[in-house]
């Protein structure tokens, strides 16, 4: 029985984002095995069917011997397994494990889901983060891409560009499980911002817009959070500055759920004015797959969602102005408006970002290098 791995930096990663991969990937006969840090998703992984492996590392460290130590553990994990193809998820892993596979002779599939701003950046780590990238995808046996930027931007970097890549829709949607639920219409507007609690995903921009919105509108517009306060990263808003605009009544801030359906059907607008250096975000494919009008930046991964006035609207990044003045775009459509961008929502959902297809192409590059 051949053997796949799952690699990521966080075991919730892989069951929220991966699951339905799993689950076929254990359907067409493989042993499949997870290697990512522990967490309180770790259970719910190894209750799918998978043999689960940990693996310990600072997702924000930068230690040099630290970092080196973590490319050892992947080489003795995998010298351990040796399995038959290894899949990654999230930079280190692509990066570290792909080093590790490399030494070891073991096929690699990588997946960029966003190089973020550094990568563009100039000075010394930039110029580091290029050369990590740049030596370890150099032998990969494929890679992933979810926007064009990022292709490019990868493919620029020697060696890299004769290496077989595809372009996928994100992580994909379960068009089942988040089925249509047009954005309805009533005397209250209900917006929803699904994150992590990082300046970069416009936090403090939704914020901003919020209060203007709120003096003006009062008890008509509603404006709420949903997610992790990301307390690793070194851009996390403090769960007590949420908690301060939350009392306040600006913001209604949601805590963090597995499951976002709930919530997700109560709104009428799923807001995310991001200028981090995104693939395609899953909150935005979801929302255009239950048929909710989008809010979101004209910045890279998020305009691959939303189409400007048919299934949304974009905005300037790191303006909480233009921000605003789509908010108030959308409060202005009537229910017919509403219905038709739900409508065209969806239809691109089904189109694009259908997680079979994001599946199909994992398993044909992986029978293909297996």
């Amino acid at each position: 029985m051949p053997t796949v791995v799952l690699s990521a930096n966080t075991s919730w990663y892989i069951f929220n984002f991966r699951r339905n991969t799993i689950l076929a990937l254990i359907a067409e006969g493989y042993r499949v095995c997870v290697v990512a840090p522990k967490d309180s998703h770790t259970k719910k992984l190894e209750s799918l069917g998978v043999q689960y492996f940990p693996i310990i590392f600072d997702q924000q460290s930068t230690n040099v011997v630290t970092e080196v130590l973590v490319i050892f553990k992947f080489y003795y994990i995998y010298k351990k397994l040796r399995p038959s193809i290894v899949l990654n998820f999230t930079p280190k892993n692509n990066i570290y494990g792909a080093l590790a596979c490399k030494a070891l002779g073991i096929p690699v599939i990588s997946n960029i889901s966003g190089l973020g701003t550094i990568f563009v950046s100039e000075g010394v780590k930039s110029l580091i983060v290029k050369h990590l990238y740049q030596i370890s995808q150099n032998q990969s046996g494929f890679i992933f891409f979810q926007n064009t930027r990022d292709r490019s931007l990868l493919s620029s970097l020697k060696g890299i560009e004769k290496i077989p890549s595809k372009m996928i829709p994100g992580s994909g949607v379960d068009l089942d499980k988040f089925s249509f639920m047009p954005s309805r219409f009533s005397d209250v507007t209900i917006f929803l911002l699904c994150s992590r609690m990082l300046v970069e995903k416009g936090i403090l921009e939704y914020l901003t817009a919020a209060k203007s919105l709120r003096l003006e509108y009062g008890e008509k517009v509603q404006f709420r959070l949903l997610g992790p306060v990301d307390l690793n990263s070194p851009s996390a808003i403090s769960y007590e500055d949420v908690m301060t605009w939350h009392q306040s009544g600006i913001i209604q801030y949601l805590g963090f759920t597995d499951d976002v359906l709930p919530e997700l059907s109560k709104a009428d607008c799923v807001v995310l004015p991001s200028f981090y250096g995104e693939g395609i975000p899953k909150s935005l494919i979801e929302a255009a797959a239950v048929g909710k009008p989008i809010i979101t930046t004209d910045n890279v991964g998020c305009r691959d969602v939303v189409k400007n006035g048919v299934n949304g609207f974009l905005c300037e990044p790191r303006s909480a102005e233009s921000l605003e003045k789509e908010m108030r775009r959308f409060m202005a459509l009537s229910e017919l408006e509403r219905y038709d961008m739900s409508c065209k929502g969806r239809a691109l959902a089904e189109q694009k970002f259908d997680e079979k297809i994001v599946i199909k192409a994992y398993l044909d590059v992986i029978e293909n290098l297996s």
